[in-house]
């Protein structure tokens, strides 16, 4: 004799039981054999969708787990030079493109507050009237590498050539320098450095 199935809860239960062991229902709710298919088939598509689900709240949670852990993201990104992101980030301020610099971004760091930063010294620029800058005269000094908040940092100050400078005290100050703060992360070509720290 073939189970039947609850139409309640889907469940097959003995043909001769008089209400379903597993919801309660009374007989008269059961279906036959031929309807299980259907029952069988509803709960695969309530488990998958269930799955979704638990996929959409966990993905998010998981890339940015492994981004963080440098086992995934930064691809293509980064410099094995200091001094190279030090460069694009001076040329970023007089071209006045904060883009130039999205190269140098470290995935797995909110970047918000640096792009913003960069926003506006570039619009200081704007402000002041600074004229193209004697990028080629300038000199780069990077310091140590030290630990801070976990991570591998340098520091790269640039002394601006006084050509050209014209109203550039709002960014480098009458030192006529200015730091750019790097650190190191991982990405699938090796650790590469970043701006920010």
């Amino acid at each position: 004799m073939e189970n039947i199935v609850c139409e309640s809860c889907g469940k097959e239960i003995h043909p001769k039981a008089k209400i379903c062991p597993y919801c309660h229902h009374k007989r008269g709710k059961f279906i036959g054999a031929a309807k299980s298919v259907f029952f069988s088939m509803k709960k695969l598509v309530s488990s998958l969708l269930g799955l979704g689900a638990i996929v959409l709240i966990c993905y998010p949670i998981l890339t940015n787990y492994l981004t963080s852990e440098g086992i995934v993201g930064n691809e293509g990104k980064g410099a094995d030079d200091p001094t190279l992101i030090a460069k694009t980030y001076i040329m970023a301020l007089d071209e006045r493109n904060a883009d130039l610099v999205s190269n140098y971004l470290d995935d797995a760091m909110n970047n918000s507050k640096l792009i913003e930063g960069i926003k506006q010294k570039i619009q200081e620029f704007e402000d002041q009237g600074v004229e193209k800058l004697n990028i080629e005269g300038m000199r780069y000094d990077v310091s140590k590498e030290y630990q801070e908040n976990g991570r591998t940092c340098v520091d790269v100050t640039v002394y601006v050539a006084e050509e050209g400078l014209f109203g550039g005290d709002a960014i480098f100050g009458k030192n006529k320098a200015c730091t750019v703060y790097l650190h190191k992360s991982n990405t699938p070509d090796g650790e590469k450095w970043f701006l920010g720290k």
